[in-house]
């Protein structure tokens, strides 16, 4: 924002979900609202009633479920997606060219093909691997079943054209992960997709530790902030500073006056492919070349 010439505390206010909300100060011309991610699903109704509550100018969504709560309990009130999956399947936009309600912002998964691609490059940083087990956590009801639907086609799709088995195990509470593990090693998985949602925020490092003792190759669609050791073996997903610079053009444009239903619904400029040396050594796998000369960042 500060970029693009807005500054906090003269030109806006940014208030999280959860924060207790004062007076609009003076000189402030705007506020904005933020709904963090580290949330639960089941808190999700209750913050976004807060923040309507507190007559926000604009929320900036961090995910679908978040633009699909604030869409639901106000049409008018614009919404800007840091984030997003399918906002069309969603119900929350006619169009990704012109979205035509009150939702508009990015979305890192719609059009992107992205499933396919995680599975084909587990597959091409280890050829041998005969069947991918996903531990998945992007459930309803926080994002809608029509979102999921779109995800799970493409994963089918990756399985015809790469020759693998993909076996999913949802977990929608991280109580849940033992069993999905075993569930995943019965099926004789050996290699892990895992997402990036709320289930698993707290067990990732019980993943990465299961990952390791069972030298399993493991790509994750988003850079997980925080220290884990190891860490994924491979991340592929959009460039998260890329993303906030487009959602704040967008907020700076509505703030201004746009609406958001004329704004079309954004698609990551690049995603970045990081591959992880010191994981591949762990789990005694030697990374092709193929994957290195792809790769936008090598830790060794």
């Amino acid at each position: 924002m500060r970029r693009l010439g807005w500054s906090e505390g003269r030109d806006f206010t940014l208030v999280a979900s959860g924060v207790s909300l004062g007076p609009r100060a003076e000189p402030l011309n705007t506020r904005m609202v933020v709904a963090p991610s580290r949330a639960s699903p089941e808190g999700i109704p209750t913050n976004t009633k807060r923040l309507l509550d507190s007559n926000p100018d604009l929320i900036l969504a961090t995910s679908t479920a978040y633009a699909v709560a604030a869409h639901n309990a106000s049409a008018t009130t614009p919404v800007v997606m840091w984030t997003g999956g399918y906002p069309v399947e969603a119900g929350i936009a006619n169009s990704l060219a012109q979205p035509g309600k009150n939702v508009t912002g990015t979305s890192i998964y719609a059009g992107t093909g992205i499933w396919g691609k995680l599975i084909e490059l587990l597959w091409t940083a280890k050829p041998t691997i005969k069947t991918v087990g996903v531990l998945w956590d992007y459930l309803p009801p926080a994002f809608p079943a029509a979102e999921m639907e779109l995800c799970y086609s493409e994963l089918r799709r990756a399985e015809g054209i790469l020759g693998v088995r993909v076996h999913l195990a949802p977990v929608s509470d991280s109580r849940q992960l033992d069993e999905a593990l075993s569930s995943l090693e019965a099926k004789g998985a050996d290699a892990l997709l895992v997402t990036s949602g709320w289930a698993l925020l707290d067990v990732r490092q019980r993943v990465m530790d299961y990952a390791a003792t069972k030298r399993l190759p493991l790509i994750v669609d988003f850079r997980w902030k925080g220290y884990l050791d190891p860490y994924p073996l491979l991340v592929y997903g959009a460039v998260q500073n890329e993303l906030m610079q487009s959602a704040a053009s967008y907020v700076v444009k509505i703030l201004e006056g746009a609406r958001a239903g004329d704004l079309p619904v954004l698609q990551p400029a690049r995603f970045e492919l990081v591959v992880n040396l010191r994981t591949a050594k762990r789990i005694g796998l030697e990374i092709p070349k193929s994957i290195l000369l792809r790769a936008d960042s090598v830790v060794e």
